[in-house]
């Protein structure tokens, strides 16, 4: 689940890179230096790009600075979601569609809306891509501190990992 596409055919559109190397540039990453490694320098927002090649970088990223500095990059992803007239219950159905709408020629990969309970301020989903969890759970966070489902709790993500089916669940709580 970490890291490794599902299939070499999988491709990223390249605004969903460019707005992650702008988080990363906040904070003094040498996003540049990876990406010349890996060829991407010169990302178009309307081009495509093998999955594999942004994984690899997330990975060496991932590997120097630690799984903080990746959940700290999906808080930034979260908090730059943009402000759609949604409820946070629609917001959280969003997040499938919007990632199928940047990444295509896979059939595998999903983030869905299990579980939602308004009344305890619950919900859980599920997450079967090659990104890690600590992208997603930062992801996640951050959309819950800019999209406020209750502006005095504190949002939380806690994660179960189910290794036998390579699925995450994300069990939410605000």
């Amino acid at each position: 689940m970490n890291f490794k596409t599902f299939s070499p055919d999988t491709e990223i559109q390249g605004i969903s890179m460019l707005n992650a190397i702008e988080t990363l540039k906040q904070f003094n990453i040498p996003i540049a230096d990876y990406l010349e490694q890996h060829g991407l320098t010169d990302i178009d927002g309307e081009g495509w790009y093998k999955e594999q090649l942004w994984l690899d970088i997330l990975n060496k990223i991932y590997t120097k600075f630690g799984p903080n500095t990746i959940f700290t990059l999906g808080k930034g992803v979260g908090a730059k979601v943009p402000a759609f007239d949604l409820d946070f219950r629609s917001l959280l159905n969003s997040l499938g569609p919007v990632y199928n709408r940047y990444h295509r020629n896979t059939t595998t990969e999903y983030f869905v809306v299990e579980n939602y309970d308004e009344q305890n301020k619950k919900a859980t989903m599920a997450k079967h891509n090659p990104y890690p969890v600590e992208y997603s759970k930062g992801l996640l966070i951050g959309m819950m501190r800019r999209f406020k489902p209750n502006p005095y709790s504190l949002p939380v993500v806690d994660v179960e990992v189910n290794q036998a089916k390579n699925i995450c669940h994300l069990h939410l709580s605000w």
